[in-house]
């Protein structure tokens, strides 16, 4: 059985144009048809919950999905991350969506200190997932703003 993972999308309109998203549609002598989805219409796959590719200030809102296939809101994550929190050490960026401006890292207590292991543009998402990563794991994490020189 393949190890289940957390792939993070940094930038979920770039991803999108990156790696074609629609759906196709296939039917009896009929032409296959494609119907587009629009790069910044993102939903959770459990719920059908919108899920905002921006924030008001205008930041990026990293979308969070389970082996790159299934991409969930913070309410289906933390049901899932109650059941499953050795989810929380296979997180994975993807590579073509990186967002230079995602500089809100995480770090959660490690046995020798503490260790990066995500990171947000905007600042309320990475307050939230800290909040959810320490009430379902009793541990401590804690987030800095790592500019760039």
């Amino acid at each position: 059985m393949q190890e289940e993972n957390i792939i993070l999308f940094e930038d979920a309109v770039k991803h999108r144009q990156s790696t074609y998203s629609g759906i196709k549609m296939q039917f009896d002598n009929v032409d296959t048809i494609e119907i587009p989805i629009a790069p910044d219409d993102w939903v959770c796959d459990l719920c059908n919950a919108n899920l905002p590719v921006m924030a008001d200030n205008k930041e990026k809102i990293t979308q969070l999905s389970l082996n790159g296939n299934q991409t969930l809101c913070m309410d289906c994550w933390k049901r899932i991350l109650k059941d499953n929190t050795e989810l929380f050490n296979n997180i994975k960026h993807c590579t073509c969506c990186l967002n230079k401006k995602a500089n809100k890292y995480l770090f959660k207590e490690v046995e020798n200190g503490f260790k990066s292991f995500m990171r947000f543009e905007n600042e309320k998402q990475a307050e939230d997932f800290a909040n959810m990563f320490m009430e379902l794991t009793e541990n401590i994490t804690i987030f800095q703003n790592m500019e760039e020189e």
